[in-house]
């Protein structure tokens, strides 16, 4: 019998575990797919059964075909948004841009919050209790307010996505800036660096992963945000669009939307993701986990 020389065999079980890798990988992918797909198929089943009522429960057909409505075929380049049918489009920018504005500067307050909060730790007891006290307070309820203040246009919804989105972003830059392990700081200090010294160099590098985690939150905040102000009073988005439907009792076009709403949220997500793998490549394991929340 031949015998398989020693470098082949090494480098045969070297493989093995790559190959057993993209082995578990394809049979997870395998496997939400074929959940995805049942539950699609008894859906269906279900509703063309008459056991459902339709107009109350669509089945799966209808809502792809109401999804596919939104889409058009004849594509112009006059929108970074061409795939969308024009009065689908309006919608789509609109809860888009309140998202935007709403998360930027959301997010700047949070992190000039905590920076300075960390370069001045004095004020802490002159901002803490207010900034948790405001925190408590139900978002929702402050879209009246919002509203009498700033109309029913954009700036409400602006507005409310700010207020959803500052606090994440705050909690989790503080809380890293101020957890750099003591060895670094003392480091920094005998070199004779000052307050903002500290603040580029180590404290907010250090907190990067940590903000990552807080982004994530924040942007589906404001997305969310921003879609249930358009609820309370709104001429465009996708919220607006929601509530005709429920009015209307066209559910298909409802979860058409909502799906559209998903996915929207899930690129926000993957993105900021992608950021934070880039950005926090320094990062070990231990610390960087926090940004695959």
């Amino acid at each position: 019998m031949a015998s398989i020389p020693a470098e082949r065999s090494a480098g045969v079980f070297e493989r093995l575990p790559y190959v057993r890798s993209i082995t578990v990988f394809l049979l997870r992918w395998a496997a939400r797919i074929g959940v995805f797909f049942a539950i699609v198929f008894l859906w269906e089943w279900w509703v063309d059964s008459g056991r459902a009522n339709e107009v109350i429960f669509p089945a799966p057909s209808s809502i792809w075909d109401a999804l596919r409505s939104y889409f058009t075929s004849d594509i112009t380049l006059d929108s970074w948004l061409f795939f969308f049918q024009p009065f689908f489009r309006e919608h789509f920018e609109a809860t888009i841009l309140e998202t935007a504005i709403g998360f930027g500067i959301g997010t700047a307050i949070g992190l000039s919050l905590a920076m300075s909060i960390t370069m001045w730790p004095v004020i802490k007891p002159f901002l803490s209790d207010y900034i948790v006290a405001f925190e408590a307070v139900p978002k929702v309820a402050l879209i009246p307010l919002f509203v009498t203040w700033f109309g029913i246009g954009h700036e409400s919804k602006i507005a409310l996505a700010i207020t959803i989105t500052f606090f994440p972003v705050f909690l989790t830059a503080y809380t890293g800036m101020n957890t750099v392990p003591e060895d670094y700081t003392r480091l920094v200090t005998q070199l004779k660096s000052n307050r903002f010294q500290r603040m580029r160099m180590l404290q907010f590098p250090h907190s990067l992963p940590t903000v990552f985690a807080g982004l994530k939150q924040a942007l589906t905040n404001s997305l969310i945000g921003a879609i249930i102000a358009e609820f309370f009073g709104a001429r465009v988005g996708l919220g607006f669009l929601i509530s005709i439907y429920s009015f209307q009792i066209r559910t298909d076009r409802l979860f058409a939307v909502l799906i559209i709403i998903s996915a929207l949220a899930l690129a926000f997500f993957l993105l900021l993701d992608l950021a934070a793998r880039r950005l926090c490549f320094w990062a070990q394991a231990g610390s960087s986990d926090v940004t695959n929340v």
